[in-house]
């Protein structure tokens, strides 16, 4: 689960108390990923049952969960966007994040259920049609791919 994903498609429908907790969560991430549910909630002044149920709206069984979700959310995007490498080199930047990055693949080969993937490539074969649908950058050139 992406915390950002799902609260980029829940934004529209989130009340003025959530889209507080929303803003913190995309203007000062450093303090949502260390802060409790009580200064999260007071910094939003929202109450903590208000951010019990935003961590809900997003998929998360609780505000720990959540916790849970936005750090590893942080650690996936962080490992590209603030690499660690040994110098400052250019050589040296892009080898740590094409390392980092052939490494996240490998873990996703890994983690893969080949059985699942099968079945979907069979009921896609027996399809009477298939709609593709894209909202901008790759994904539409993608999905025009795909038609």
């Amino acid at each position: 689960m992406d915390i950002f994903s799902t609260l980029q498609e829940e934004k529209p429908r989130l009340s003025p108390s959530e889209t507080r907790i929303a803003d913190i969560l995309l203007n000062d991430f450093e303090f949502a990923v260390n802060a409790s549910i009580i200064e999260l909630a007071e910094k939003a002044d929202v109450s903590p049952p208000t951010v019990t149920r935003f961590c809900r709206r997003l998929g998360c069984e609780s505000f720990s969960d959540f916790k849970v979700q936005l750090a590893r959310t942080a650690y996936v995007g962080m490992r590209y966007l603030k690499p660690e490498p040994k110098s400052t080199n250019p050589g040296d930047v892009a080898q740590d994040i094409i390392t980092k990055a052939q490494n996240a693949l490998f873990l996703l080969h890994r983690s893969l259920d080949l059985a699942a993937i099968e079945l979907a490539a069979e009921r896609l074969a027996r399809a009477d049609m298939i709609y593709a649908f894209g909202s901008g950058g790759n994904s539409s050139m993608i999905a025009s791919e795909l038609q």
